[in-house]
């Protein structure tokens, strides 16, 4: 079974599991305590699904490690240099000693793509934690 089976499981389970205790509470003739007790687990199990909270404690795919953690990098610095060009524009100054540093940054990075990209086997393509 893939890792993606496996998660799309998980996903329906909670989700109908937290149905089953909404529904399950509200209609068993049982005790008031209980009934909330379980309306409360199965919103929260039904919350957990829609929000996909369960994310991070399951196996995730992930291809390309190397190129998507530098792709990351660069994203992050392109905020860094929305951050510092707006930083200066608010102070009135001029953004050149704010802008530059980043922009050689960015260029970097850039650089780096290809090196990267091509260090991406068959064998290091898919890697599960």
């Amino acid at each position: 079974m893939s890792v993606r089976t496996r998660r799309n499981l998980v996903a329906g389970l909670v989700f109908v599991s937290g149905l089953v205790l909404i529904v399950g509470g509200i209609m068993a003739p049982i005790g008031i305590r209980l009934q909330v007790v379980s309306v409360i687990l199965g919103i929260l199990l039904y919350q957990t699904a829609l929000l996909r909270m369960y994310d991070r404690f399951l196996p995730n795919e992930r291809r390309f490690l190397a190129l998507r953690a530098e792709t990351d990098r660069l994203l992050n610095l392109v905020r860094d240099l929305n951050q510092a060009a707006s930083a200066a524009q608010a102070m009135g100054t001029d953004s050149g000693p704010y802008v530059q540093p980043i922009l050689e940054q960015m260029h970097e990075a850039v650089d780096r793509l290809p090196a990267v990209a091509a260090d991406v086997g068959p064998a290091r393509q898919t890697l599960v934690h």
